[in-house]
């Protein structure tokens, strides 16, 4: 049986995928327990041999794999598909060397608290993970978002960083964590599993444009398994929404504050523009800092979503 793909491979594979392997591998992990050729063939109203042919391809990758379902009578028992939600996805090296870098990035702009480290330290891993795999992030609500459409691109994208993130049984909006890649232990450690909470806040975040609200159910049997629920926000258009500048170094200095909840804007260099007002002083910190947006670096053009923050960073002494 053809093993589960490292991270590269996994992409060059799902890049190369036919549409109507595509088409199927969606089917196939939309259901939450494996499924026959006989049923994906009723749902795609194709033959099954041309389901069968697919479904060679799709397990010969590594894709899916197939499951020996219980015996109905007599005969040989019947075989169900699954998407393949092993937990090795990413490689223990590279999940290493992001923490690492993660780490080190979260130095410069915390103090230390466990628990707050572990959850902003994911939500920078969620930060890299999503560029790593060319997902793009909005910044400004999207119009006619269907949060339904979102849920087979966030469990798939969970599901390859080692999540095994499957559906919900009974609701559309919700899906399952089955395992904690931080820890591979039966009981997982507390920080390994605000590191997972922190990295999948941050990922629904940024793919859904602030538009979606989650929440966590751990298991009480098995700490290891979570329900994660979402729900679509409803945003007012007419409703005038905050922007949070936080400020750095010399920055703080020159506002008075370490950070302000001000007026929403739509872009970057119009916050910038009315910090410049409110504290004069910061005009020429403002003209050579660097400044981040959701924690990712910003240009002034850049546009605003609602509730963004805005970070900004004057050059450190001597750089």
């Amino acid at each position: 049986m053809p093993s589960t793909p490292d991270l590269d491979t996994l992409f060059d594979r799902l890049a190369q995928l036919t549409p109507s392997q595509s088409s199927l591998l969606r089917r196939i992990a939309s259901h939450a327990e494996p499924v026959t050729v006989a049923g994906l063939a009723g749902e795609a109203e194709l033959h099954t041999s041309s389901v069968r042919e697919v479904l060679d391809a799709l397990v010969e990758m590594g894709l899916v794999r197939s499951v020996k379902l219980p015996s109905q009578g007599r005969g040989r028992p019947a075989l169900g598909y699954a998407a393949n939600t092993e937990p090795q996805v990413l490689s223990p090296t590279s999940m290493i060397r992001m923490l690492t870098d993660c780490y080190f990035e979260w130095l410069h702009v915390t103090g230390i608290n466990r628990s707050e480290a572990a959850e902003q330290i994911g939500a920078l891993m969620a930060i890299r993970a999503l560029g790593l795999m060319h997902v793009p992030i909005h910044h400004a609500p999207a119009l006619g978002f269907d949060l339904d459409a979102h849920m087979n691109k966030i469990r798939m994208f969970f599901t390859t960083f080692g999540m095994g993130a499957s559906p919900h049984p009974s609701v559309t909006t919700a899906f399952v964590l089955n395992a904690c890649p931080f820890d591979d232990s039966e009981v997982p450690s507390s920080v390994a599993l605000t590191l997972r909470r922190g990295f999948v806040e941050k990922a629904i975040e940024l793919t859904a444009c602030g538009m979606v609200e989650t929440r966590f159910e751990p298991d009480e049997k098995d700490s290891r398994r979570c329900t994660v629920l979402l729900s679509t926000k409803t945003v007012d258009a007419d409703e005038e929404t905050m922007i949070t500048i936080k400020y750095f170094g010399g920055s703080a200095d020159a506002a008075g504050c370490s950070s302000e909840r001000t007026e929403f804007r739509h872009r970057l260099g119009e916050v910038l523009a009315d910090a410049v007002e409110r504290h004069p002083a910061l005009e020429p910190i403002i003209a050579v800092s660097t400044f981040l947006v959701g924690q990712r670096p910003a240009e002034r053009d850049r546009e605003l979503g609602p509730d963004s923050t805005v970070e900004v960073l004057p050059p450190f002494a001597g750089g």
